[in-house]
């Protein structure tokens, strides 16, 4: 470990540090998994995240947890604000599986060549 990145942990404090893990993870993250990378205990990142949860409040972030897992979303109070900048006209609230469904059949109709071809060579 160079000499900046020694310096940047310690300037840094444990909330920053889980507060970037979860910014670049896709899925929520076991409080297990931040405890290793961060090489300490779940108990001490568990007061991480309350720091992190406390210091959320006042932005557009939170902190939500599911099953032993955290994950950073937008803060619930600024869905319409983040529709009307994403363009989107409603919120659906579907599981990710449910989304791929959704997109797979409007891509694979009666009409398209895929579905065509599974038809003949049926």
């Amino acid at each position: 470990m160079s000499d900046s990145q020694s310096i940047s942990n310690d300037t840094l404090g444990l909330a920053a540090r889980i507060e970037a893990m979860l910014f670049v993870s896709a899925e929520p993250v076991p409080v297990a998994q931040l405890a290793a990378a961060l090489d300490v205990t779940t108990s001490v990142v568990e007061r991480g995240l309350k720091e992190l949860e406390d210091s959320l409040q006042s932005r557009g972030l939170r902190l939500q947890r599911n099953a032993g897992r955290v994950q950073l979303t937008t803060a619930a109070e600024l869905a319409s604000l983040v529709e009307k900048f994403l363009g989107l006209e409603a919120v659906t609230h579907l599981s990710r599986a449910a989304r791929w469904r959704r997109w797979r059949s409007s891509r694979t109709n009666s009409r398209s060549p895929a579905r065509r071809w599974m038809r003949s060579a049926g």
